[in-house]
């Protein structure tokens, strides 16, 4: 709204209108809060993508182990039938 008035101001009268004190560090205040806001969501956005990235990564390398200790116990049963049989 404040960006309005200064346009129409500066057009019409070609001068800088004047805004309070307090209107201004409003201004600030809520312009701070929704940058930090901004950067906080961004970070939780990146943190939730690494752990599920990691989660993933970890559920892969899980399911890895199983089937290579499957093989092992596979081949293991293997030779004692053949050594047995």
């Amino acid at each position: 709204m404040l960006g309005f008035i200064f346009i129409i101001r500066v057009y019409e009268n070609l001068e800088m209108p004047l805004f309070e004190e307090t209107v201004l560090m409003l201004m600030g205040v809520s312009s701070g809060m929704y940058a930090a806001l901004k950067l906080g969501e961004n970070r939780t956005l990146t943190n939730t993508a690494v752990a599920v990235n990691n989660t993933a990564s970890l559920s892969s390398l899980s399911t890895a182990t199983n089937d290579e200790s499957e093989t092992v116990i596979d081949e293991a049963t293997i030779a004692e039938k053949e050594t047995a049989g």
